[in-house]
């Protein structure tokens, strides 16, 4: 659905918002004040800026128990920041592929 216009088209038609991928790849139209119009708006910025990930739970089994789900508890408990979340849950990722 990144590059398929077809497969674009049923993500913002059937489920109301961005197929991510390529900044530039095709769009349908929607109508403008929609709040899939604004679904879309966001996440072309999200693309341009290269800012998309994956759905977390997609993460390995350690990755996703052991940093995503406590970094991200504590960002709604205020006991972390954005920045911090993401810098902790990259320093997992990292061991973890290091093997540490």
């Amino acid at each position: 659905m990144a590059t398929d216009r077809k497969a674009r088209e049923i993500t913002v038609e059937v489920g109301g918002s961005h197929p991510m991928g390529p900044a530039d790849a095709y769009m349908p139209d929607v109508a403008a004040d929609t709040v899939t119009a604004g679904t879309l708006a966001a996440g072309a910025d999200i693309a341009k800026d290269n800012g998309a990930m994956d759905f977390i739970a997609n993460a390995t089994g350690a990755i996703y128990a052991k940093s995503w789900t406590p970094n991200l508890q504590k960002l709604v408990a205020g006991q972390q920041t954005p920045q911090g979340l993401l810098k902790a849950v990259q320093a997992d990722y990292t061991s973890q592929l290091e093997g540490n």
